[in-house]
């Protein structure tokens, strides 16, 4: 049988082995005996002709798998395959010999036509947009300190009420969206001086604002009417869009992003001499091989707060809103024929 063949071909083989480690091991023991120093020395010697013969023994051992092994029993010669390689490109056949059945496969060719693996291709789409603001937040502080409280509470409490007042106003006219004040905090502390002891005890009363206009064009009239009140300081001046506004240019941005990715992976696939892509996965940045989505880069909103300024005319200015930009990345993975 085929078994008895491969140990007729087997056994000497293994005996030589045997006889090649027993020479090596028991050389070592002899050598043992002759002390420590002679042992290691014996060892580096054993090292360096292990190392020596690596070189040819390394090829033939990576040949094995890609070569046939001829067997022979009197007047009787076989081939006998010991690794298979099957492509669907093949048609095995079988012989029988001694009532065994050997199947018998061609060895494997380079992959031609539709055998051809499909090709990767990971990149990343980018989109960006620039939106006029459609909304306008004003925050304000009105803020006084003093050595004795109650002047500063009075100041404070009055610049409050007149503040509210104009803001009622405006809203009963219909040109703000919304406002709400803080309610009037009033503290003391004492400040220390460059010599390092303690100035006289100061008091301060605060209260901060915020106002929201449905239109950009509003906030100059507002702010120049807040600023003309002695206590009250404008913080910032917010530029936004409306819920409804943002949703939408999320989406547009988004879709153009993955426009922008499939783009991209046309273009290495006819540099590579592929045809049309496949998509077959999209992700936000840093999620497409399963990250953590805690880490990754979230799209990016700018919402501008710098106030450019320009003369508009005795006591007035103008503002100048930034635009808001809207970004947005996506990963992608394509495969292409």
């Amino acid at each position: 049988s085929i078994c008895r063949e491969i140990m007729k071909l087997g056994t000497p083989a293994g005996l030589q082995m045997l006889l090649e480690v027993g020479a090596f091991s028991g050389s070592s023991t002899l050598v043992s005996r002759l002390g420590a120093v002679d042992l290691a020395v014996h060892q580096i010697v054993l090292q360096a002709a292990s190392f020596s013969f690596m070189k040819p023994i390394i090829p033939s051992v990576a040949h094995v798998p890609f070569s046939r092994v001829r067997v022979w029993g009197g007047s009787l010669s076989r081939t006998v395959e010991l690794c298979r390689f099957r492509r669907q490109s093949t048609r095995p056949r079988s012989d029988a010999i001694r009532g065994v059945a050997l199947q018998y496969t061609s060895p494997p060719t380079a992959p031609t036509g539709d055998l051809m693996t499909d090709l990767v291709l990971t990149v990343q789409g980018s989109a960006r947009a620039e939106l006029a603001p459609e909304r306008a937040t004003v925050r304000f502080t009105i803020a006084s300190d003093g050595p004795d409280r109650a002047p500063v509470v009075t100041a404070v409490t009055a610049a409050l009420t007149a503040v509210t007042d104009e803001l009622g106003t405006r809203a009963t006219s219909g040109t703000l969206e919304s406002w709400s004040v803080d309610q009037l905090s009033v503290g003391a502390q004492r400040p220390w001086t460059n010599d390092g002891t303690q100035a006289p005890l100061v008091h301060r009363a605060s209260a901060t604002g915020r106002v929201v206009l449905d239109s950009p064009e509003g906030a100059a009239g507002l702010v120049d009417a807040l600023a003309a009140h002695t206590l009250v300081s404008i913080d910032a001046v917010e530029w936004t869009l409306t819920d409804a506004s943002l949703s939408s240019a999320y989406a547009e941005v988004r879709e153009r992003s993955v426009a922008d990715a499939v783009a991209k992976a046309t273009v290495l696939a006819t540099a590579a001499g592929r045809s049309a892509v496949t998509a077959v996965a999209l992700a936000d940045p840093g999620m497409l091989d399963g990250s953590s989505p805690g880490h990754s880069p979230q799209p990016r909103f700018e919402k501008s707060m710098a106030m450019a300024m320009d003369a508009g005319g005795v006591g007035g200015f103008s503002l100048r809103p930034q635009p808001i930009i809207i970004e947005v990345d996506v990963d992608a993975r394509f495969t292409a024929r």
